[in-house]
């Protein structure tokens, strides 16, 4: 989107693509032209209105088709021989690839050319990494091989979900490949809801605050035979009940699970933040900057999302001040992960637990055939003979669902992880690693 003013000015663009509408504040210069890179869902009809004070908004409307069938971006000159069954392909230059990484959300599968990299702005290439980081179905072509440098380290899900082909038909296969082994994704928002449990505190509040009141009205009626007593105190009971809901902060709440398989330089993740508001009218949730990816989640969906121009992110979603009112919102993406454990059957026939990562790993919880194991802390390149106990079943829902994601023949370890690096996250917030133990190389009596 490009804005122009014949004058200095701060304006309000905002930005409707069905629900819910995006808003920000932008600052235009005389006579210079202002590029503006803000997603949105897509939808039949967008319209971008800009206003400043004074003067008569500006609308433009945009039209697009949306497409039945999954989408393939091809950033390539050359096309391939025959298209991909089942898919729609989309021919872009490199241009035309987006700059923030929550544009990627639209296409299913990317086939690129080596050779348009290098043309990529810093924020395109940004962008493509992340992709890349969140295990985007990608297929480079190049007739070198192993050409992938930079792009190989950003590559998440241990590679599964990319591939290097020499010519574009070559593309294709390798992309079918992808498409044939593709692994499960980490929970979606109704899944890490259920690991937070019920917010009831705000009920909880509102039950005490109606019984403090009913009880205060109660015992002026047992003591006093005033009529202006029995007036006054049921009106001042309601009015302190009303102010005191009205003057709470809004409850907020985060859950971040995330999961990685042994060897895997990334670990993915999927977080719900959560609020609600014990009072009337409308209100913001901060939009966490450190998580990826931030979008609304099938209940609880914002109506405006606030878009900071300057920094290129959504700064806070606003949501509808019903008294009650729930708010969600939710994130995916990955970090950079350590930790690395496998495991091995010694030459007398018991099962071992090597750390293979470079950094100790801390006390957590192992997963073997659907119990439960203590794990001490264990220093790099230690090993620790495995408990052949009964273990113990699950004592709450993180531990239930840590057993639901281990295949019965598989081992994992779950750690819980601190959120102090995230900017404004609730004190209340909780966050989980998954790691898929690795199967090492048993060893032979002598």
């Amino acid at each position: 989107m490009i804005l122009q003013s014949q004058e200095p000015v701060s304006a309000e663009l905002t930005v409707t693509s069905g629900e819910p509408v995006v808003q920000s504040t932008v600052q235009l210069a005389p006579g210079e032209q202002a590029r503006f890179s803000i997603p949105v869902q897509a939808n039949e009809r967008i319209t971008a209105a800009v206003a400043s004070a004074g003067m008569k908004p500006e609308r433009r409307e945009i039209g697009l088709s949306l497409a039945e069938a999954p989408l393939l971006a091809w950033v390539a000159p050359a096309a391939p021989a025959q298209s991909p069954p089942g898919f729609h392909v989309i021919a872009f230059d490199t241009a035309a690839l987006p700059e923030n990484a929550g544009a990627y959300s639209s296409i299913d599968a990317l086939v690129i050319d080596r050779a348009m990299i290098g043309a990529l702005t810093e924020r395109q290439l940004g962008a493509l990494l992340s992709f890349l980081a969140g295990c985007g179905r990608t297929v480079m072509i190049s007739d070198t091989p192993a050409a992938a440098g930079m792009l190989q380290g950003a590559v998440g899900c241990s590679g599964r979900n990319f591939a290097e082909a020499a010519s574009p038909d070559a593309a294709l296969a390798s992309l079918n490949v992808i498409l044939d082994s593709a692994g499960s994704d980490v929970p979606h928002a109704t899944s890490l809801a259920t690991l937070g449990g019920h917010e009831l505190d705000a009920w909880y509040l509102a039950v005490a605050v109606v019984a403090i009141g009913m009880a205060a009205m109660a015992l002026a009626g047992i003591f006093s035979a005033s009529l202006l007593t029995a007036i006054l105190v049921p009106a001042l009971a309601t009015l302190a009940g009303l102010w005191f809901m009205q003057s709470r902060p809004v409850d907020a709440r985060l859950l971040v699970w995330a999961e990685a398989r042994s060897g895997d330089r990334l670990a993915q993740y999927g977080g719900l933040q959560r609020a609600m508001s014990s009072r009337r009218g409308d209100f913001d949730v901060p939009v966490l900057a450190v998580l990826a990816n931030p979008h609304s989640c099938n209940v609880g969906k914002p109506k405006t999302w606030a878009w900071d121009a300057q920094a290129q992110r959504y700064a806070s979603a606003r949501f509808a001040g019903r008294l009650f009112a729930n708010a969600s919102l939710c994130y995916s993406g990955s970090f950079p992960v350590t930790r690395d454990a496998v495991a091995r059957t010694n030459a007398a026939g018991h099962l071992e637990l090597r750390n293979a990562g470079p950094a100790a790993l801390p006390r957590g919880a192992l997963v073997r055939d659907g119990r439960l194991y203590s794990l001490p802390p264990l220093a790099p390149d230690a090993v620790l003979a495995l408990d052949p106990g009964p273990g113990l079943q699950p004592a709450d829902v993180i531990e239930r669902e840590a057993i639901a994601r281990t295949p019965f023949d598989r081992l994992a370890i779950l750690w819980p992880l601190d959120l102090q690096s995230v900017d404004k996250a609730p004190p209340s917030g909780q966050a989980w690693l998954l790691l898929q133990v690795g199967a090492g190389p048993a060893q032979v009596q002598q």
